[in-house]
């Protein structure tokens, strides 16, 4: 690839002066037809997770956020501060961690 040409949709800065920006006679130049034209909106994948933290009683403790790859023990720890099982629910599973230090 030699180049990469940003543009918004339908944003042509003086359609036909240059033979290389013309839709008509370059089809690459037009985001809306070309499908290897870069988007506006692109949608990314999610770096970090919320769960929901209990105690085995079913008392909700609060939420830890961590990143994508890490440790949720580190991370209950590092909120809660103390060793033990925890049932932590994340989106709409919930599955019980030991936390040990």
């Amino acid at each position: 690839m030699d180049y990469v040409k940003f543009s918004l949709p339908g944003a042509a800065a003086n359609p036909g002066t240059d033979p290389g920006t013309n839709p008509a006679t370059n089809p690459g130049t037009n985001p809306q037809e070309d499908p290897l034209a870069l988007a506006k909106n692109i949608r990314l994948n999610k770096t970090s997770h919320v769960a929901q933290v209990f105690d085995m009683q079913g008392r909700s403790l609060g939420s830890v956020s961590f990143a994508n790859g890490a440790s949720i023990n580190d991370a209950i720890f590092a909120k809660f501060g103390k060793a033990g099982v925890y049932m932590v629910k994340i989106g709409g599973k919930i599955r019980p961690i030991s936390v040990t230090r």
